[in-house]
């Protein structure tokens, strides 16, 4: 491979990208450049970065915990094993969550609890924190809800991988075909 082109194909060494091309392959150096740029220009305590996670449809059993990350073709898991994590890229606060959620079958009013867990990648959890419980009672179309974490906020250190786990209530009537999405909104820190 020469340097300017990988099989023949073009590769862009601008770490601005300013070429936005449909033909030119971004090296790996300009592409770290980019990221570096665009991250270094995030301010600590101003925007917010939304952080999504998303389960697949399932039919959640009563007083079990699922696991779900960044990755919506996963059906939330019964193990945190193999599930896809979001990894923070710097220090983070969370201090909301907002939640969507349908179903094909309301269940009754009893609440279930989410806790977001900290890990050192692969598999190693560091801590886990309730964050919030919710009640998923409410007619099966699209339903949505934002959390307020100010008062307690939860931190996740730099490299590090996130995900949810989902303790569900013990239903009287349970829901089918659950799907779940949690978008956390986090400021650098």
């Amino acid at each position: 491979m020469s340097q300017g082109s990988a099989y023949g194909i073009p590769i862009d060494t601008d770490g601005t990208l300013s070429a936005n091309s449909d033909f030119l392959v971004p090296s790996q150096k300009a592409v770290k450049t980019y990221v570096d740029t665009e991250i270094s220009g995030i301010t600590s305590g101003a925007d917010y970065i939304p952080f999504i996670f998303m389960a697949a449809t399932f039919n959640p059993a009563d007083a079990n915990s699922y696991y779900f990350g960044g990755r919506w073709t996963a059906a939330p898991a019964a193990t945190n094993n193999g599930t896809q994590k979001v990894i923070a890229p710097f220090d983070i606060e969370i201090d909301y969550a907002a939640i969507t959620w349908r179903s094909n079958a309301a269940p009754t009013t009893e609440t279930s609890t989410f806790y977001i867990q900290q890990y050192t990648l692969p598999e190693t959890l560091d801590s886990e924190t309730s964050m919030f419980t919710q009640d998923f009672s409410r007619p099966t179309a699209s339903n949505g809800e934002l959390h307020d974490l100010t008062a307690s906020p939860f931190s996740i250190s730099a490299g590090k991988g996130m995900m949810f786990r989902l303790l569900t209530a013990t239903w009287a009537t349970n829901p089918t075909a659950l799907e779940l999405q949690v978008i956390l909104y986090a400021r650098k820190v």
